[in-house]
């Protein structure tokens, strides 16, 4: 999940006003290719726009890899960025309207990890690593179960009345 382009293009003249790339995950010796495949898509996808709101389309290079681009035009200037095919376009979106204002070379270095500038995405990931040690909570609490029933069943030194009170306490404290 990564941001790779960010191109701001006049609608009206077709010059591209700024540009930035993150092509570190592509080799060094392909990165002039990249750039100029991408700066050229951006190009016409800034001709052929039809409405001037958030839009998404997906391109597949070679049937290999497919990539996002993201639009949107303001005040005659069109802002498309490239990114992962797994990138969500909620921070995309977020991006686009802040490369209205500042410094894409910056803003294509912070949006690289989608996850910290989503609060929901940052939430999301919380909640998975809560329901992963919860998960391996109960399953200790389970097996530490079975180890007291063991146990009990097991002991020769624990009167009658004691076994009784462990099965009665059992029965009480199952909930569901």
């Amino acid at each position: 999940m990564a941001i790779i382009s960010l191109v701001v293009i006049n609608v009206h003249t077709r010059k591209i006003k700024a540009k930035a790339f993150s092509l570190k995950q592509f080799s060094f010796f392909t990165r002039g290719k990249v750039k100029e495949t991408l700066t050229f898509i951006s190009q016409e996808l800034a001709e052929k726009l039809e409405t001037y709101e958030f839009q998404e389309y997906t391109h597949e290079f070679n049937d290999e890899k497919a990539y996002k681009l993201f639009s949107m035009v303001h005040n005659d200037y069109a802002y498309i960025a490239c990114a992962d095919d797994d990138y969500p376009g909620v921070v995309a979106l977020r991006l686009l309207q802040e490369a209205r204002h500042g410094n894409i070379e910056k803003l294509i270095e912070e949006y690289k990890d989608p996850a910290s500038k989503h609060t929901l995405l940052q939430i999301q990931n919380e909640v998975e690593e809560t329901k992963g040690a919860l998960s391996k909570t109960l399953m200790a609490v389970l097996e530490r179960n079975d180890k007291l029933e063991d146990l009990v069943a097991k002991s020769e030194h624990l009167c009658y009345e004691t076994k009784l009170l462990f099965k009665s306490a059992k029965k009480k404290n199952k909930c569901c």
